[in-house]
């Protein structure tokens, strides 16, 4: 393999990755170029930019371990190539200056989470009561996430009502104690007692100030009064708010 003198000494071939200058760190031997060889010449990607081998070498123990996980971490390269140079300084633009617009992105929704005066504000589920007096209640209800919400509300009612609040009681005893895990359940229900006035007793998300999420609501009531809620810790609230299911069937009671 050796051509000229002891101190001249050429390895060939250059394109072979054993005797190529990208694996003449402490872990491979360092070899020479072989530029004395004709069209075997390192290509110009290949080049060499600078060697630090001698102080930043990577290892598997002491200062080499670190430049190891410099290595792995960051790309570092003791002995840098034209090509290693090209490809960090098209990545790292990129990969910073997607961080950037990925920190920005989730700092606008954590704004919108917060109040007109910067106060950061949750959703909490609160409990009222809505009267019914006539014989027909004006409501369409659905299965929800297993509960019985109303999907629209019409007549006396209609502007107090949001689209799928849920239904959790009638009369003051709640539709699991009445038995009633349907729509269906409880429009029969309905129809086998027309004794008016009918008290229900629904939920709702509302926001508020994370600050007062496990505190009572005051909750407004069919005739404008207040009447305070049961407390909702901040865990339930989140669970709850988080639900998003499939509708089942429509019934108009």
């Amino acid at each position: 393999w050796g051509v000229g003198g002891a101190d001249d000494v050429c390895y060939a071939p250059c394109c072979d990755l054993s005797d190529g200058k990208l694996l003449t760190t402490s872990l491979h031997p360092s070899r020479k170029s072989c530029d004395c060889h004709k069209n075997h010449e390192v290509a110009w990607v290949n080049v060499e930019i600078w060697d630090v081998t001698g102080c930043c070498d990577i290892g598997f123990e002491g200062s080499g371990l670190f430049f190891f996980v410099m290595m792995i971490l960051f790309w570092y390269r003791p002995q840098m190539s034209r090509l290693e140079l090209i490809m960090m300084c098209m990545y790292y633009p990129f990969a910073l200056t997607w961080a950037y617009m990925k920190i920005k992105q989730i700092r606008g929704y954590n704004e919108t989470l917060k109040d007109d005066d910067g106060t950061e504000m949750v959703t909490m589920m609160e409990d009222y009561d809505v009267t019914f007096t006539g014989a027909k209640l004006g409501l369409d209800l659905a299965d929800k996430n297993g509960a019985v919400t109303v999907a629209s509300a019409k007549g006396e009612n209609a502007g107090t009502i949001g689209a799928f609040d849920r239904i959790t009681a009638l009369n003051g005893t709640t539709l699991a104690s009445l038995g009633i895990k349907t729509h269906n359940a409880l429009a029969a229900y309905i129809g086998s007692h027309p004794e008016r006035p009918l008290v229900m007793t629904l939920m709702r998300e509302v926001r508020g100030p994370k600050s007062v999420v496990a505190v009572p609501v005051a909750t407004v009531t069919e005739g404008g009064g207040l009447e305070e809620a049961v407390p909702v810790s901040e865990e339930t609230a989140m669970v709850i708010s988080e639900e998003r299911g499939s509708i089942f069937g429509m019934l108009g009671i």
